[in-house]
């Protein structure tokens, strides 16, 4: 990670990312659902751009944001060898990093 001193995540940026989330997907290994990041959005973005500024600027990111589960889907058709996926469901916290730092959601 580089290490950025001037960084802030704004809120409103959390806010954003947090409003283009899709109710219904599975949670990772910290069990949070996306349902109560979005019944939470307003509280957490200001809560998560904290945590997230000071991630950035002390390049630290705590081992356990960096964890996923990976699992395999059927890609669907004859079961066969070849006809599955493999996913990491990464912990929700290291999406947002990710889509807030990275992109404007």
């Amino acid at each position: 990670m580089v290490l950025d001193s001037t960084a802030i995540v704004h809120p409103t940026s959390v806010l954003s990312c947090i409003q283009t989330l899709v109710k219904g997907k599975a949670s990772g290994p910290d069990r949070i659902m996306y349902e109560h990041v979005l019944f939470g959005a307003v509280t957490l973005a200001e809560l998560l751009s904290h945590m997230y500024t000071q991630m950035l600027q002390s390049g630290h990111i705590p081992d356990k944001m960096k964890e996923g589960e990976i699992i395999t889907l059927h890609k669907g058709g004859n079961i066969r060898k070849h006809d599955y996926a493999t996913w990491t469901l990464d912990k929700l916290s290291t999406e947002f990093v990710t889509r807030t730092y990275s992109t404007n959601c």
